[in-house]
């Protein structure tokens, strides 16, 4: 099973922050140190999302895309995944995925200004 460390939030929820690194875990303020394991290393590509959200719950299914139904041929979208979570730890997960994909940017950015390929 594969391991690895994230920060976390003061709530204690792991924030799998792809700009963390091993040398700055825990020492922001308001973080700690916390081990993440990961029961299959099985990852599945999903490039079409579909949400429902009420007062209560966020429901994420993820789709890796379109295929057309055996029956009527019309376009069918197969959720091979799907996500429950709380309003507030999907406000988290947006803010996570948001420094993610700025971290990246920035990295790209400078890999450009040095004259490196993107990543």
């Amino acid at each position: 099973m594969a391991e690895q460390r994230h920060r976390t939030a003061s709530a204690g929820t792991p924030l799998v922050d792809g700009a963390a690194s091993a040398g700055d875990l825990g020492t922001q303020p308001g973080t700690s140190r916390v081990r993440v394991r990961y029961e299959t290393t099985t990852a599945l590509y999903a490039s079409q999302v579909v949400v429902n959200a009420s007062t209560e719950e966020v429901v994420v299914g993820f789709a890796s895309g379109y295929v057309p139904d055996p029956a009527s041929g019309e376009p069918l979208l197969p959720v091979h995944t799907r996500i429950a979570m709380s309003p507030a730890a999907a406000r988290r997960l947006v803010e996570t995925l948001q420094r993610s994909l700025d971290s990246a940017r920035e990295d790209n950015r400078r890999r450009t200004e040095a004259g490196l390929p993107k990543l």
